[in-house]
This record gives structure tokens, C-alpha cells and sequence, in this order.
């Protein structure tokens, strides 16, 4: 039997059995934009498309924009302004600082988030 249904390619390893049909988001945060879709895995290793692609400009360089924001609501627009007109390299300085210490940045290193599953159905 299992000869059978191996020659006929009805054969699944289980880690890959158990992922036919699961569902995930993809969230790609560039920049200027984050764009999401939701997808489904296929039997036939394809993958369908559960939800309408979206994605809006809340990116990376919008976080930034709201940090000064920020920044101005806590020292004051004329401090910010004095700031920027004379100390620019300071304030950009700030802002690096801010990026790399503050901001989660994605390394494809699998040990530095958790990934976690809920039921979008």
C-alpha cells in the first residue's frame, strides 16, 4: 500500500504535510511604505492569495518624522529650529542614534524575534 501511494506521489514528509494549507502574513516594512498580503500554502507547493495586497506610507522614514515630533513637543519648535540651523550635523547624528539604538532592525537571524500564530479565520 504505502509502495502504491508513494509511486502515485500521495506521499507527504510531515513538517510539509502539516503546512498545507496553513495561512500567513507577509509584512514587508521598507522606508516610505509597509505592504501586507495574507496567503495560503496549496497543496501543489503554490501559494493563493487569502487577502487583497494593501500597504499605506507608515515606513521606516515615517517613524523618523514622528520621533522629531516628538522631540519638538518635548524641547520646542524654536529649540529644534536652533537645533537644525545650527547643529545639523548633531541633530542628524541624533536621529542615527536613534535608528540604530531605538528601531527594531530585521537581520533574518531567526533567534532575535518570536514568531508567534492566531487564528485570522
Amino acid at each position: 500500500m504505502r509502495k502504491c501511494l508513494y509511486n502515485a506521489g500521495l506521499t507527504d514528509c510531515k513538517p510539509e504535510a502539516a503546512a498545507i494549507y496553513s495561512s500567513f502574513m507577509i509584512v514587508d516594512c521598507g522606508g516610505g511604505t509597509v505592504d501586507l498580503t495574507t496567503r495560503r500554502l496549496l497543496r501543489d507547493n503554490k501559494l493563493s492569495e487569502i487577502t487583497e495586497r494593501t500597504g499605506d506610507f507608515c515606513g521606516g522614514s515615517y517613524v523618523d518624522r514622528e520621533f522629531l515630533k516628538f522631540l519638538s513637543r518635548k524641547l520646542g519648535e524654536s529649540t529644534m529650529n536652533l537645533l537644525r540651523e545650527n547643529n545639523y550635523g548633531q541633530m542628524q547624528y541624533m536621529i542615527q542614534q536613534f535608528c540604530q539604538k531605538l528601531k527594531f532592525h530585521f537581520t533574518g537571524n531567526q533567534n532575535e524575534f518570536d514568531p508567534f500564530e492566531f487564528d485570522i479565520e
